[in-house]
């Protein structure tokens, strides 16, 4: 890389756990989603925490939940994912996302292409 000028840069987030915590740090954009969602589960999430992530998404907007999901066979829980990331993702803001490694992925992004101009 050295010899490249200007010298590339790169930045790699992953979520914590899965995907679906960065859906979780917006909980007004689950709501937006899925208006009936589970307060109670959605409420006792820990951002970023080890726990179960689409589990948890389940619970709060899945007739029957994770365990449903989980009798319907692999293919339920990917489409299921699947139409999370459609519904909620539009919804989510840039700014005020409680998932520490989705600020920490859009800071990186920010810095990235400040340092690109």
């Amino acid at each position: 890389m050295e010899q490249c000028d200007p010298s590339p840069s790169a930045v790699i987030s992953f979520a914590i756990e899965e995907g679906e915590a960065w859906l979780l740090g917006e909980i007004s954009a689950v709501k937006a989603a899925y208006p009936n969602a589970k307060n109670n589960v959605l409420n006792s999430y820990v951002n970023d925490s080890i726990s179960g992530t689409w589990e948890v998404l389940a619970d709060a907007t899945v007739s029957g939940g994770a365990e449903a999901l989980r009798k319907a066979g692999w293919q339920a829980i990917g489409a299921e994912k699947s139409k999370w990331a459609d519904e909620i993702t539009p919804r989510l803001k840039i700014v005020g996302n409680k998932s520490p490694s989705f600020t920490k992925f859009v800071d990186s992004t920010k810095a990235l292409c400040a340092n690109a101009e």
